[in-house]
């Protein structure tokens, strides 16, 4: 019985650790992208864990917006702070953008001001 309350509570910090280590991470790798840099370059900084929001060609060439979540733990679960919007022009990244997800007009305010 022991054995078992002490392996949920392993589980339970290894998971907290990979947490804290993900958000660093992409925080971590915003930090670091630069304007011009390549999709490539910007993934491996800020890993693969993105939706692709918006494709469009245009006179200049193939515009691509990726979107990043940028999520904390809290009360046992994530909760989404915003977003990392990249826009890469032609395979370059030409404007990084933060969007607060408690400003989105689609999501409802809770009453503590957090979405």
């Amino acid at each position: 019985m022991n054995s078992i309350k002490f392996f949920r509570k392993a589980a339970l910090v290894a998971l907290f650790s990979f947490i804290i280590v993900s958000c660093a991470s992409l925080q971590s790798g915003v930090n670091q992208v630069k304007v011009g840099m390549s999709r490539d370059q910007v993934t491996k900084l800020m890993g693969y864990n993105s939706q692709v929001v918006s494709m469009v060609q245009t006179s200049e060439g193939p515009l691509e917006v990726l979107r990043y979540k940028d999520e904390i733990a809290e009360n046992g679960t994530f909760v989404t702070k915003g977003y990392y919007l990249l826009h890469f022009l032609n395979d370059k990244l030409v404007e990084l953008n933060y969007e607060d997800a408690r400003m989105r007009p689609d999501r409802p305010w809770r009453r503590d001001n957090r979405p």
